[in-house]
């Protein structure tokens, strides 16, 4: 019951794109989200492909629904990336600066090396 509460609170969070910096750089939230995502939600099974339910069917449905959430909240953030890249790539010929650094943004301010 915790684990789905703090779920449902990840997928609230994934769902503004301010926090995805936040989220990606606390350390070891994505790769929670990656081992529940990638977990078998029978609870059985070990990889193999066979789905051997050892669980009753509450626990089960709760694995299934933990396992759900982490998928949707990593999609979520995949598409927040996906969306900012694409602004990024379509915005190449503004230059960025002037920006502050108490200020949460996505905007880019880069170091031209190669000039």
């Amino acid at each position: 019951e915790q684990q789905l509460s703090a779920l449902h609170t990840l997928k609230n969070l994934s769902d503004d794109p301010f926090n995805l910096v936040t989220m990606t750089n606390t350390p070891g939230c994505t790769a929670t989200l990656l081992a529940l995502a990638n977990k078998d939600a029978s609870g059985g099974g070990g990889g193999d492909g066979k789905r051997t339910s050892l669980l009753s069917p509450e626990v089960s449905n709760d694995h299934a629904m933990a396992q759900y959430l982490a998928c949707d909240t990593l999609a979520t953030l995949s598409h927040w990336l996906l969306t900012l890249s694409a602004t990024r790539k379509s915005r190449d010929g503004e230059k960025g600066g002037g920006l502050g650094m108490n200020r949460r943004t996505f905007k880019q301010c880069t170091w031209e090396g190669w000039n």
